[in-house]
């Protein structure tokens, strides 16, 4: 009988702890992006605007004339998942919110195995998303598109900006695609269901 009991205070434990694993996981505070690697080399007043709370936003300068801040949600999307990307045109001298232009987006993956022949690649590409970003009311200047990214890796987003009053620019921010963790909450509760079932196994023997 006492052996009975222990190994039914033992599965129980491990059901509580099979259910509390999960939710340890998904409280795990999420890591910041580093955004120092961006490639802004032809921009020497680049800056990055730090928000508390998500999506960060990175502001870019061009020339005198544009103020381009760009935004991404989520920052850090997994394969075959959306991102909207939310871009806010500027007018650089006054501050004023562009609000004629063009705006069009341009992402491909950096890999050079996929790239090694860049003219004959296709709009439909697995590698290669182009759309064109709608003017948003959420802000004065903000356009916004949402693109869904395939494959895992290091992809570059070139923003192509034409306005009729500040003429054309190209603006490129870098946007890492990552797989998704394990569903930690998943495993918990196929595993606690499993311990839960042992427990009353046990139980109708002992009866």
């Amino acid at each position: 009988m006492k052996k009975k009991l222990s190994s039914l205070i033992v599965l129980t434990l491990l059901s509580v702890l099979l259910f509390t694993l999960p939710a340890l996981a998904d409280s795990k505070p999420a890591s910041s992006n580093n955004m120092s690697d961006m490639d802004m080399s032809d921009n020497p007043s680049s800056e990055a605007a730090h928000g508390d709370s998500p999506p960060s936003e990175v502001t870019v300068t061009k020339g005198d004339k544009f103020q381009v801040s760009v935004q991404s949600d989520p920052e850090k999307p997994a394969p075959n998942k959306s991102v909207n990307i939310m871009i806010t045109v500027k007018n650089q001298a006054t501050g004023q919110p562009v609000l004629d232009a063009s705006v069009n987006v341009d992402m491909m993956l950096m890999d050079s195995s996929s790239h090694s022949d860049m003219s004959g690649m296709s709009k439909d590409s697995e590698t290669t998303l182009k759309g064109q970003a709608k003017l948003d009311s959420m802000e004065p200047g903000m356009y916004s598109i949402t693109l869904t990214p395939t494959k895992q890796g290091e992809w570059n987003r070139d923003i192509h900006i034409s306005s009729p009053t500040l003429g054309e620019t190209t603006v490129t921010m870098p946007l890492t695609v990552t797989k998704s963790g394990p569903n930690w909450l998943l495993i918990g509760s196929v595993g606690g269901a499993i311990v839960l079932a042992g427990i009353f196994a046990q139980i109708l023997k002992r009866k």
